[in-house]
């Protein structure tokens, strides 16, 4: 198996619990990773996250939530060939997403608006921005080869680990504290659909 390392955060953030001294445990860490290391307050401000499991997630909606078979000619760009569509309904879960973060006890501002994070202000923006990111240029959206093109793979890690295990995490804290998340709920139920076909 190989990877490919994309970039590198300029910062990295971790909860600590069941340790006394947490100031030596994060220089610990610093040190270890030779990275710039934040001490958040609780678990929650470092396992939520508006990024993979809201961003994938509702890419891979807006691409496919009513695809019929169709057949596509080349292996859609991800990031590069990303539409406004996406940008809206990644605005949309992310507003979900910043409801149910009032509900928790998570810092204002330690989880950023996905609109500030990408420095935009409206789903054009955001299109420009993320469609233009130069270290996302050449990933490919889940799909395989099939006679005549390409179709979605939905056996992609995007489906069978975004939805049931990122996605999962904020739909369930949501039904668990009320929150309303109609738009979240519909992406994760089509989600979870398609990886039980």
């Amino acid at each position: 198996h190989s990877a490919n390392l994309l970039g590198y955060k300029p910062q990295v953030a971790i909860a600590v619990e069941g340790v006394d001294d947490t100031e030596a445990f994060r220089q610990m860490i610093e040190k270890l990773f030779v990275t710039p290391t934040m001490l958040k307050k609780n678990h929650y401000e470092v396992s939520l996250t508006n990024s993979n499991p809201i961003l994938h997630t509702g890419r891979l909606y807006s691409m496919w939530h009513d695809w019929n078979g169709e057949v596509y000619d080349h292996n859609i760009r991800f990031y590069k060939e990303w539409s406004d569509d996406a940008s809206q309904m990644l605005i949309d879960m992310d507003a979900e997403f910043k409801t149910l973060l009032k509900k928790l006890p998570v810092s204002e501002g330690a989880i950023p608006p996905l609109l500030e994070y990408y420095e935009s202000h409206d789903a054009s923006s955001l299109t420009r921005k993320i469609s233009s990111i130069p270290a996302f240029q050449s990933i490919e959206s889940p799909m395989k080869r099939c006679e005549g093109g390409w179709v979605p793979d939905f056996e992609s890690r995007y489906f069978t680990e975004d939805f049931p295990f990122g996605l999962k995490y904020i739909w369930t804290l949501a039904k668990e504290l009320g929150v309303a998340t109609p738009t979240i709920d519909k992406v994760y139920e089509w989600g979870m659909s398609k990886i039980s076909q």
